[in-house]
């Protein structure tokens, strides 16, 4: 089924971009390339799904649906009817993405880092999976199998995967060096095959900035309540954002007039000054009981009962810089002492028998009913019970206040139906919950609210709901900012502008406001659909690839 104009489309995913940095940097001179283009092309904020997070917006952006039809709603899915959870991979994406249906329309695709890609499909082109959802020590990352042994003979330093334990360890150089190196193999990596293969359609993602952004926020933000004061740190994200803009600019040059550029970010940023654990809060409110201290570990309940606790162990390390004791000490001993704090006390397991709803996963931002028939232990009736529980919930929650300033901790609380619709819905928590600026949703048991920052490699910044997006190109209006752009109308526009149809199960619409009149006169949107709704596949990862995965992201502070 061939077609289209001609028109290539090269795609730069900057995961976690956010205006209220490249914004001010751009227009101080700090980042040309942005700054160029700003001005020649359309740009606006890109509205994030609900909640803002990396696997359900990218994938999103690249279906042009919501999640209850792509059926990603987090880094991770329920297990069957227990409480557990399996890490995403690419055959969890229950419908077709972009490059499926640009193979459909005979258009080679190259896609590099996008998530959940593991395992990479078999498209006509060529991918290469993320390393943040694919385990470690495979070689079968990418499409074809044999471009992961080219990439590493082509490319010094090539890698997927980040030294997350420098960050677990509190060593924040070393971590920031490995985001580097990472990126700078990523710079390296798409120039290379951008030039020695044939493609219509190329899409890169940057997931770096996201996670420097997560750990050195406060370092940066002057009106953040731990900013050090000057520091060595103080310019680190903006370093990472200037190698993206010049690595943008050398990936630019290489494009001819016939190519839009769109440079798109699956949320925003902004600063975490407090910790909420709302499943502390439901637990005070008697929604949800732990279980008794007689099932608790013993060691456990020792330290527990003499106030170590993990953020006063963790402060005491760091204090009396005792991380080199970890390496002369049997494992037996050290595992009872914490790395790196996440709220999570020793020994604090849900009693499901007594439990009518909980916080599953900090990323999943959403609450979910211990109902009966679907959870293994679900003590919650379908129906009345489990609707008037859901309703208390949300009024209760928006009604949270901090109790050191009274303001609102929880900005809105949604019912799932309210916000996805499709075929999946039934997947995504009962209660979708959206924080009020600079707090963050911890699903760990410590005080209701914590200080965020309190030590150095410590989460204090997180997603916000507004993304950006820049196009630029001959077909593209030069210089105007648009409003009302969403994750859902990526995809469309990418169609509409190669010439190819609009696919009629998308949620999402093309972006009519930032394209040139003559070409909008000259091409109709026109809609059609090339490929099924749904797909079927299935891929389970082994149990240790699983585990090494879930440790990673349990380290990176996805789960």
């Amino acid at each position: 089924m061939p077609g289209g104009n001609g028109v290539r489309v090269f795609v730069i995913g900057i995961d976690g971009g956010t205006f209220r940095l490249i914004k001010p940097w751009a227009s101080e001179g700090l980042l040309p390339t942005f700054r160029r283009l700003l001005a020649e092309g359309a740009h606006g904020n890109l509205k994030s799904t609900i909640p803002p997070l990396t696997p359900p917006s990218w994938t999103s952006i690249a279906t042009g649906k919501n999640p209850g039809k792509h059926g990603i709603f987090s880094f991770s899915t329920s297990s069957g009817r227990g409480y557990g959870r399996q890490v995403v991979n690419s055959t969890d994406v229950k419908t077709y993405r972009i490059w499926n249906i640009l193979n459909r329309y005979g258009k080679k695709t190259g896609v590099l880092h996008m998530v959940p890609t593991y395992p990479p499909e078999k498209i006509d082109g060529f991918m290469v999976s993320s390393g943040v959802l694919a385990p470690q020590g495979v070689a079968d990352y990418t499409h074809p199998e044999a471009l992961y042994d080219e990439l590493r003979q082509a490319i010094p330093g090539f890698s997927l995967h980040i030294d997350k334990e420098q960050r677990v360890e509190g060593k924040l150089e070393p971590f920031y060096r490995s985001c580097e190196a990472i990126l700078d193999a990523e710079i390296e990596e798409t120039l290379y095959l951008m030039g020695r293969y044939p493609w219509d359609f190329f899409w890169v993602m940057h997931h770096t900035i996201d996670r420097v952004m997560h750990y050195f926020w406060r370092y940066m933000d002057r009106s953040h309540p731990r900013y050090p004061g000057q520091n060595r740190y103080e310019d680190y994200i903006l370093r990472m954002y200037q190698k993206v803009d010049a690595g943008m600019a050398r990936m630019l040059s290489q494009l001819d007039r016939n190519t839009v550029v769109a440079i798109v970010s699956d949320h925003g940023f902004g600063p975490i000054h407090k910790y909420v654990f709302v499943n502390t809060w439901l637990h005070r409110q008697g929604y949800l009981h732990f279980a008794a201290e007689r099932d608790r570990r013993r060691t456990s309940l020792v330290l527990w009962r003499l106030g170590l606790t993990r953020r006063r162990m963790i402060r005491l390390k760091h204090t009396l810089h005792l991380g080199w004791l970890a390496e002369r000490l049997p494992y037996a001993v050290t595992r009872l002492f914490p790395k790196h704090y996440r709220g999570r006390e020793p020994g604090r397991k849900i009693d499901w028998s007594r439990t009518k709803a909980f916080l599953h996963t900090q990323p999943g931002r959403g609450i979910r009913i211990n109902l009966r028939g679907r959870e293994e232990q679900g003590i919650v009736e379908p129906g009345e019970e489990y609707e008037r529980l859901r309703a208390t919930l949300m009024h209760e929650m928006i009604e949270l206040r901090d109790p050191e300033n009274g303001r609102p901790m929880i900005k809105a609380a949604h019912r799932r139906e309210e916000i996805y619709t499709g075929d999946f819905v039934a997947e995504a928590p009962d209660i979708l919950l959206e924080e009020a600026e600079g707090y963050w949703l911890n699903p760990a048991a410590d005080d209701v609210v914590k200080s965020a920052g309190e030590w150095p490699a410590e989460r204090t910044g997180e997603h916000h709901p507004d993304g950006i997006l820049l196009i630029h190109g001959d077909q593209i209006k030069r210089g105007i900012e648009i409003s009302g752009a969403r994750v859902y109308d990526i995809a469309p526009t990418i169609l509409y502008l190669m010439g190819l149809p609009v696919q009629r199960d998308m949620d999402g619409r093309v972006l009519v406001e930032a394209i040139d009149e003559a070409f909008l006169a000259k091409t109709p949107i026109q809609f059609d659909q090339a490929l099924e709704s749904h797909r079927e596949q299935q891929f389970e990862l082994s149990p240790e690839a699983a585990e090494t995965i879930e440790k990673r992201l349990k380290d990176l502070g996805y789960l």
